[in-house]
């Protein structure tokens, strides 16, 4: 595994804040004058607005003139945020910025507010001010990592990568974010022939410069770095079907156990190269099969997953079999699955049944929970048994898993017992099993889970209850609606619409009075629903007035710089602390409100409800779901990486943080521009690679980062 000082460096800020050292530490807050403290906060002000004022945006053109680089790249960095169009002309002056650090954010600006339309005078611009190679610039990587995020043609494209390669054969901080530019531009179908015929032998120069290929250095940043751009490298060949057989053979001999994965993940398009020949499948079976021997469960896990997608070409489950005793719990219950699953014909029913024994009191439950889902695949009857057993664990989210199986089983009496549990994501999990297996003869059922204020199970029930034929449904949802609107909870904004929804389907004019208080709702999104469920009933449709909540305050200057020098600890419950240090001058409202909560005892006691290996873990919310989280939104901070052990920020949608958090597992560059990291590991990442589904935060401890341990 990757050594822990490296874990959280190379953070690519925007410029704007204190940013991460070479090691992997936040840096301190940057010194400033009281004047400009007071300009920074009214600047932050503006941007959690999204420039809603013209005095909002004369503020933010004023702070491009300031003589403060903080200022100045917080402003251009505001200005990228709205996501406006019209902005981009503010922006693209200061690509040319005397301080590197300004130009970086002005670029980053120019791709947010160019990401829907603008895009070739954007790309103009860039290329434009783009240095040559060697310039030795943060602000030319960001400059070349926007040009692969705008949308380009197959012409355009060509321009970009015939100006982006040259910098490839340069070791100098612009490399990392170019390939971050080729990166993106492969994500974009028209582009890939372009950076295939262009680039390719360039990145694969890239992708096996390792050190056992010569390559060394004594500074974990500058090795971190190298090992960020081969990873990166190999994924860009991937999406340009040019990762070829022997650089991957090649690049499993690299030292990072995050290069080999994605050169495992990169070999699934060898099966479908040169139109699927017979060479092709081999040398990808061949890859797979020495993955898998791999010496890190990452890799191995990989290996797995690949070997299920592509069944065929990997010949058969015997290793799937084999993986069920992996050292890896990760692995272990990837392979159990598997057998419930792709290789549901070859699962032996005894194996299964062995596995899904478990004893009602134990922490480990998650084996025998996926077997006993898998096995309800394979022999339904003996999963009723093992099913009961599961049912009557006190971890809900074992229950959860008796119900999925009850689900797969058909077993209905079980799925009605557990409608009735007391835990609400347990009676989500029945209840879409039932809608799936009986239908509306349990619509009576449907209707008791609308007692709940829990989203998630207001949005099982009301999926449910379509096309139900109950008198009183319509009356009942809307119940709920007024129920949980008076709340007048942000986070609610999923469970409402699909609420309204299904009153749209199942009610009538004569409810439209009960409806038309929601035209001027708190959230914007359920009075414009509000509106078009008076329209399907009348044939009119009302004006939506919405009335917004008031957005939480920003933080101010010092509040961030008290920030940038506390750490926070999750002592989590079964052993192991994870350190996390904030980020509050590249995510001010996002960082702020995680200290805030965490101050006073918000997540103590919440669990860890997702884990999604080789991907992330997410935690805090009080209902462990997707759904439940704090009341009020809180905008996107959008600008850094999601590199492995950054601490990001949980939404369904644009500008809805709930206070849900994720730990990115690997490098996650595809989440980039689209999730909000506001913090970083510094210390616990193994323990972050442990996790297992519904571990408890037993408690956040706040703390000095002075007096914090450095990363191991």
């Amino acid at each position: 595994m990757m050594r822990a000082p490296a874990i959280a460096a190379l953070i690519l800020t925007t410029g704007c804040g204190a940013g991460l050292s070479q090691q992997g530490m936040p840096g301190p807050a940057p010194r400033v004058t009281p004047e400009v403290a007071a300009a920074w906060q009214e600047l932050i002000a503006s941007e959690d607005a999204r420039i809603a004022t013209a005095e909002q945006l004369e503020t933010l053109r004023d702070a491009l003139g300031s003589g403060s680089t903080l200022l100045r790249a917080t402003a251009v960095r505001g200005l990228g945020r709205s996501e406006r169009p019209e902005l981009a002309s503010m922006i693209i002056p200061l690509l040319r910025d005397p301080s590197d650090s300004v130009r970086a954010a002005a670029a980053h600006a120019l791709g947010d507010v160019s990401r829907r339309s603008g895009a070739a005078a954007a790309r103009e611009a860039l290329l434009e001010a783009l240095p040559e190679p060697g310039a030795g610039s943060t602000s030319a990587g960001a400059m070349a990592e926007t040009l692969g995020r705008l949308a380009a043609d197959a012409d355009a494209a060509r321009s970009v990568a015939a100006r982006l390669t040259p910098f490839l054969a340069f070791d100098d901080v612009a490399r990392l974010g170019v390939l971050r530019g080729f990166y993106f531009l492969a994500r974009q179908s028209a582009a890939r022939e372009a950076v295939a015929s262009t680039a390719a032998d360039a990145l694969r120069e890239v992708a096996l410069d390792h050190p056992s290929a010569g390559r060394a250095s004594s500074d974990p940043g500058s090795a971190l770095r190298n090992t960020r751009e081969r990873s990166l490298a190999v994924a860009t060949l991937a999406l340009v079907r040019a990762a070829d057989a022997a650089t991957l053979r090649a690049a499993l001999d690299d030292p990072s156990p995050f290069v080999r994965r994605e050169a495992v993940a990169a070999a699934g398009t060898l099966a479908v190269a040169a139109a699927g020949t017979l060479a092709d499948a081999a040398a990808f079976r061949l890859i797979i099969e020495r993955a898998e021997s791999d010496r890190s469960s990452v890799v191995r896990y990989e290996a797995l997953r690949m070997r299920a997608a592509r069944l065929a070409e990997t010949r058969g489950c015997e290793p799937v079999l084999a993986a069920v005793r992996d050292s890896s719990l990760h692995v272990s219950i990837l392979a159990i699955d598997l057998l419930g699953s792709v290789c549901r014909a070859e699962a032996p029913a005894t194996l299964l049944d062995s596995l899904a024994a478990v004893s009602a009191q134990t922490d480990s439950w998650h084996r025998a929970a996926h077997a006993v889902v898998a096995l309800a695949a394979v022999n339904p009857v003996r999963a009723g048994v093992r099913g009961r057993d599961l049912a009557m664990h006190r971890s809900a989210f074992a229950r959860t898993y008796a119900a999925r199986a009850a689900a797969a089983a058909a077993d209905t009496a079980l799925l009605q017992q557990l409608a009735r549990d007391p835990h609400p994501n347990v009676r989500t999990a029945a209840t879409a099993g039932l809608a799936a297996v009986i239908g509306h003869a349990a619509d009576t059922v449907y209707i008791a889970q609308l007692s709940s204020d829990e989203s998630e199970l207001l949005m099982a029930a009301a999926a449910a209850l379509e096309g139900s034929t109950l008198p009183e449904a319509a009356d009942r949802l809307l119940d709920a609606l007024d129920r949980v609107s008076a709340l007048r909870r942000e986070t609610s904004r999923d469970g409402r619409v699909a609420l309204l929804e299904r009153i749209r389907e199942l009610g009538s004019a004569a409810l439209a009075d009960r409806v038309r208080p929601y035209l001027t709702d708190f959230d914007p999104v359920i009075a414009e629903r509000a509106a078009a469920v008076i329209d399907a009933w009348t044939g009119t449709r009302p004006a939506a007035a919405p009335v917004p909540l008031e957005r939480l305050p920003v933080p101010t200057f010092a509040e961030a710089a008290g920030l940038a020098a506390t750490a926070f600890v999750l002592e989590i419950e079964d052993g192991g602390e994870i350190e996390i240090r904030l980020l509050p001058f590249d995510a001010p409202t996002n960082a702020a409100r995680f200290a805030r909560l965490a101050r006073t005892g918000y997540f103590d006691g919440l669990t860890v409800h997702r884990v999604v290996p080789n991907f992330v873990v997410q935690g805090g919310s009080p209902g462990a779901n997707e759904y439940s989280g704090d009341g009020p939104f809180t905008r996107d901070e959008l600008g850094v990486p999601n590199w492995r052990g950054t601490v990001g920020l949980s939404t369904r949608g644009r500008d809805t943080g709930d206070a849900q958090f994720f730990i990115n597992l690997i490098d996650n560059v595809r989440l980039d521009h689209e999730y909000t990291v506001f913090g970083v590991v510094t210390r616990g990442m193994d323990i972050v690679d442990r996790l297992r589904e519904g571990v408890v935060i037993r408690r956040v401890r706040e703390q000095s980062a002075h007096s914090s341990a450095q990363p191991r």
